[in-house]
């Protein structure tokens, strides 16, 4: 595919994962499994196609809604996911990459995906966003934190200024 037409920024909103479980008769978190599987291979796909940067998202701020038994079940997921494939993402030159709020995430599922960043810092080949405890929303109210945080006169901030405040700062647009 020639540069000039290939994207260098996907994202991937896994949405339905509740509905197919359903839809056959089996429990929510089945449904998550299989969202989970069906990314591995557009994971392999956007490598091998040469595009730099995808965006997954994995768990949005609308979750905690969800019931109990089902949040800490995502969260067993995706902390299972992380330890059984970052040798995977490894091997791939994948580097992984955790945007959202983290930080409100139980401790083990933090360590975990903590750990995958580390361990795939190395990665050269693409970039694996993983859109955790994310919206929008979220992000701005982040971005808009920061710029207060550091002092920066609101008449000064420009939309380059506010997009180096971004959880996706450095990266290609979507």
């Amino acid at each position: 595919m020639p540069d000039e037409v290939r994207p260098r920024h996907v994202a991937i909103i896994a949405d339905g994962n509740r509905r197919w479980a359903r839809e056959r008769g089996l429990p929510v978190l089945a449904g998550h499994v299989q969202g989970i599987e069906a990314i591995r291979p557009v994971v392999r796909r956007a490598r091998d196609r040469g595009v730099g940067t995808l965006s997954v998202y994995t768990f949005s701020t609308e979750n905690w809604a969800r019931p109990d038994d089902e949040v800490s079940g995502l969260f067993g997921l995706i902390d299972g996911a992380v330890r059984q494939y970052t040798d995977e993402l490894i091997e791939e030159g994948v580097r992984v990459q955790v945007i959202g709020r983290l930080h409100e995430a139980p401790g083990d599922v933090q360590r975990s995906i903590r750990a995958a960043e580390e361990r795939t810092r190395s990665g050269s080949r693409l970039t694996l966003n993983i859109c955790f405890n994310y919206s929008g929303r979220a992000e701005i109210v982040d971005a808009a934190r920061a710029l207060l945080a550091a002092g920066v006169d609101p008449n000064a901030i420009t939309e380059p200024h506010f997009a180096e405040h971004l959880y996706t700062a450095g990266q290609p647009a979507v």
